[in-house]
């Protein structure tokens, strides 16, 4: 099998400007971002790369950096380029998130194993952090989730960890499915079912809790779907969303009949926590 090559674009920028540049960049089909010390490097398999997409990497996000640099990634071993830049991460005594070349995290009450290669969801960035932290609030035990865009499955795996009885994971990225498998084994689940696909390749049937943590453009096209499978009692949480567009994303939400949100916020991310509106009787 011919190992698919990788395009790196590497993004000189401040911290204050990183936020917003990586808002604008997920909307763009990289696979997985890491933080560096100069900025952000985004990296995008070769064949979904355009002169259109240079163009707009070039252009549109001019003023959130300072220079930009594409480089064609000579195939390597992704493990080991990852443990050289995974480190731990803990939300609170709640969880931890750690690779297999970590020593075990004996704080915490569930303790997470990922490895990430070229998948994106690890628990570092803000997103995933703030829906592990609500998840804590939240009754797993005897339900059913959907994980929509599950990435590594981190959120499956704590998910059922917490009890859930049934979980479809949901992801686009064929390598993100491989590495969401072989993450499950990692931490001995047998619940989740992983399915390669978008909104459409989810089963037609109502979940207790619906998790995603995706991009705004697929969240807002999404919401609608998302009200037709979630139980009358269930719950929706949801990230990937910037301070800035929260009005946008609170007008969406009560239009497809859901209750005002719970937010939370972790710099300029938000995560969301919303049901269905209760009807009159």
């Amino acid at each position: 099998m011919e190992l698919p090559i990788y395009h790196s674009f590497s993004f000189e920028t401040d911290p204050a400007s990183a936020e917003l540049l990586l808002a604008h960049l997920s909307l763009f089909p990289f696979e997985s971002f890491e933080e560096t010390d100069s900025g952000i490097t985004g990296y995008m398999r070769e064949e979904e790369i355009s002169g259109d997409l240079r163009i707009a990497l070039r252009d549109e996000f001019s003023s959130l950096y300072r220079q930009l640099k594409e480089e064609v990634i000579e195939n390597k071993n992704w493990n080991e380029e990852w443990e050289s830049n995974f480190n731990p991460i803990q939300v609170g005594s709640f969880c931890g998130v750690r690779a297999t070349f970590h020593e075990p995290n004996l704080e915490v009450r569930y303790d997470l194993i990922i490895d990430p290669k070229m998948a994106f969801g690890t628990g570092h960035h803000a997103t995933t952090w703030m829906m592990m932290d609500r998840m804590k609030n939240l009754d797993f035990e005897g339900n059913s989730v959907l994980d929509f865009g599950a990435g590594t499955a981190i959120l499956s795996i704590l998910a059922e960890k917490m009890g859930a009885v049934e979980i479809d994971a949901v992801e686009i990225e064929l390598p993100a499915v491989l590495n969401a498998r072989q993450n499950l084994q990692l931490n001995a689940c047998q619940i989740v079912h992983v399915i390669s696909g978008d909104i459409d390749a989810i089963p037609k049937k109502k979940y207790d809790i619906i998790l995603a943590n995706i991009n705004r453009k697929v969240l807002l096209e999404s919401l609608s779907s998302m009200r037709q499978i979630l139980k009358e009692s269930g719950v929706v949480l949801l990230s990937g969303i910037l301070e800035a567009d929260f009005d946008m994303m609170a007008t969406a939400i009560g239009e497809q009949g859901f209750s005002i949100p719970e937010v939370q916020q972790k710099g300029e991310w938000l995560c969301l926590q919303f049901d269905k509106k209760s009807m009159p009787s």
